[in-house]
């Protein structure tokens, strides 16, 4: 073929099975030979033409508009599809030459959990839950060949977590002893890897996108980039039901009386949505004072989580956790099992006087069927409670006593807290 001559493709869908742009494309330049004599015809791999032939090394090449070929007869373009290109091969002071031209298309898709994800649209398989982890992963069809190394960009809509952390302190033999509650944050490094996970805490349709440069074995690279579209569901408190109203009194059933929360305890039941399998639970968090008079001249015996918010109680969820089992979701309908609270807090009473200042946030957290799922906060409750008790010739009286709350709040923070406050009841 002559130098003037020309190639000239469409990238077409009509040919190949992809239609979305942008499209990776490796052409492949093959049998590149310069033909030495001017009077030659086709076939040009006549016998009497051996001798009138020189290879022609595919660096040399041109491909048209496309740029030049590698060492390796490869070329790979990141080209929007259906578009006229010419990618006629030319040869800078060759005048006849034969060539052969191939072209294959790669399409790249997102996965989310193994289902594939449109760009455009959430569809059907592509409903996850919020506190389940999700991994991502690019998929190629086919995989383009000769390459020798990626770089990946991931960005994704907020909010999300995919980095797990806790306090520790180190023994004497410099062995890590972890404590307070397991927290988590977003590791920007998870971004750039091939497969990056989440855990996702707020619902609604979301959005990933994949920024990905492929280099190759000759030494080329493309650029390219895809989206996909997913949706977060996220079960929500129905209602807060509570057993008010709340008071205090003495308590008179141990060795010694103590100011309790006891007339009206803190009582309050928690529903949530049917929106997905799972369980949940209320993790109660506590910044308190209490203090009572052991004797005269005035010596005290107090008890505090230090101005911070500690959790109440040895266990993580103050109650246990409420199994949530589904025929099927996900529903805006109530779920009929609550969690529950039931707090009786107060300070056991020496002499002359005794008091109870808290706050208490209550974490209602939900965590998804599934492997590797976190608990994530639906809400926050909070409430307050402060006493005061004083020593008479007539005995223990409670002389101020108010009770704040429950309030139901939106919040989808995680708790955190380094210490545990253990004692239902602070004693001397």
């Amino acid at each position: 073929m002559s130098a003037k001559g020309s190639a000239t493709g469409t990238v077409s869908s009509h040919n190949f099975c992809f239609s979305l742009p942008p499209v990776t494309n490796t052409f492949v330049v093959t049998n590149a030979t310069a033909v030495l004599h001017k009077g030659a015809t086709p076939p040009y791999n006549a016998p009497w033409l051996q001798g009138w032939t020189r290879w022609i090394a595919p660096q040399t090449i041109q491909l048209g508009e496309l740029g030049p070929v590698g060492s390796d007869g490869f070329l790979y373009q990141v080209l929007p599809d259906n578009e006229t290109l010419d990618f006629t091969p030319r040869v800078k002071n060759e005048e006849f030459y034969h060539f052969g031209v191939n072209q294959q298309k790669h399409k790249l898709r997102l996965a989310e959990n193994g289902q594939v994800l449109e760009p455009d649209k959430v569809v059907a398989g592509a409903e996850f839950c919020v506190g389940q982890k999700v991994t991502f992963a690019a998929q190629w069809d086919p995989a383009p060949v000769g390459v020798s190394s990626n770089a990946y960009d991931w960005v994704m809509s907020t909010k999300y977590v995919n980095h797990s952390w806790q306090h520790y302190r180190l023994d004497e033999s410099g062995t890590r002893i972890y404590y307070g509650s397991v927290n988590y944050d977003m590791d920007p490094e998870v971004l750039k890897l091939a497969a990056p996970w989440a855990w996702w805490v707020t619902g609604g349709d979301k959005n990933v996108k994949l920024d990905l440069t492929l280099y190759f074995d000759n030494g080329q690279s493309a650029k390219l980039r895809e989206r996909g579209m997913f949706r977060m569901l996220k079960p929500f408190v129905t209602r807060l039901e509570s057993w008010g109203p709340f008071a205090a009194d003495i308590d008179r059933s141990d060795w010694l009386p103590s100011l309790s929360l006891m007339n009206g305890p803190m009582v309050f039941k928690v529903y949530i949505s049917r929106t997905y399998p799972g369980k949940f639970g209320i993790t109660q968090l506590v910044n308190m004072f209490s203090q009572t008079m052991i004797q005269p001249p005035p010596y005290f015996i107090w008890h505090s989580t230090l101005g911070g918010f500690w959790l109440d109680g040895e266990k993580e969820f103050y109650d246990g956790e409420t199994t949530v089992t589904l025929d099927s979701w996900p529903s805006n309908g109530e779920f009929p099992e609550p969690s529950v609270i039931y707090d009786m807090p107060g300070q056991t009473l020496c002499y002359v006087m005794g008091s109870y200042n808290g706050d208490w946030k209550d974490y209602v957290r939900f965590t998804p069927a599934g492997n590797d799922s976190i608990a994530v906060t639906l809400a926050r409750i909070e409430w307050h409670w402060a006493a005061t008790a004083e020593l008479s010739s007539g005995g223990w009286t409670v002389t101020s006593d108010g009770v704040d709350g429950p309030v139901l709040h939106e919040d989808d923070r995680f708790p955190e807290w380094t210490q545990v406050r253990p004692a239902p009841k602070d004693s001397p």
